[in-house]
Order: structure tokens, then sequence, then C-alpha cells
């Protein structure tokens, strides 16, 4: 097994994006026709990529922001389109 020096994470970690920026691999593919809210299929090349979701988190978005008067939290969530309300966040870990 090679050893792992700075020389070879460097080398490694520049040629990384060219695979992935590659036109080939870069093409989008048509949806699986038995796609749901559970799971979001895509390939990448010749791999097909499966992400599982574990739902969904809504929450009153009076945790956000603890450090900050209601008002401000609020108003920033408002200024960024987001409901001032509720707070929805998916769950996949």
């Amino acid at each position: 097994m090679p050893t792992i020096n700075r020389r070879l994470f460097l080398a490694s970690g520049l040629a990384a994006p060219a695979l992935i920026t590659h036109r080939a691999l870069a093409l989008p593919t048509a949806p699986d026709a038995t796609q749901n809210g559970g799971w979001y299929k895509f390939h990448l090349g010749s791999f097909e990529i499966t992400v599982v979701s574990d739902g969904n988190l809504v929450t009153p978005t009076e945790i956000l922001g603890v450090d900050q008067p209601r008002e401000a939290v609020t108003e920033y969530l408002t200024r960024h389109y987001m409901d001032p309300v509720s707070n929805y966040a998916h769950t996949n870990h």
C-alpha cells in the first residue's frame, strides 16, 4: 500500500476536478420514472447514484438565532424570502 505524503495528497486533489468536469460525465440523464420523495437517482458517467432522504423536519423559527432579538430573526428570514413562522429542513445524514 503506498504511503500518502503531501505531494500525493495534493496531486490527487488537483486531479479530482478533471474527473468530474469531463463533458461526458457532466451530461444530465433523464430521471427515473419511479422517482419519489424518498430517494433521488441520477447518473455520473457509468455510475448510478442514489440519494436516500430521511425526510424533513419542520420546526418553529423561535429556535433559530437564539442569540438575536426575535425581531431581527424575523426581519432576516423575511428579507431572504424564508418563512418567518416555520423552518423546513431536510434531514439527510
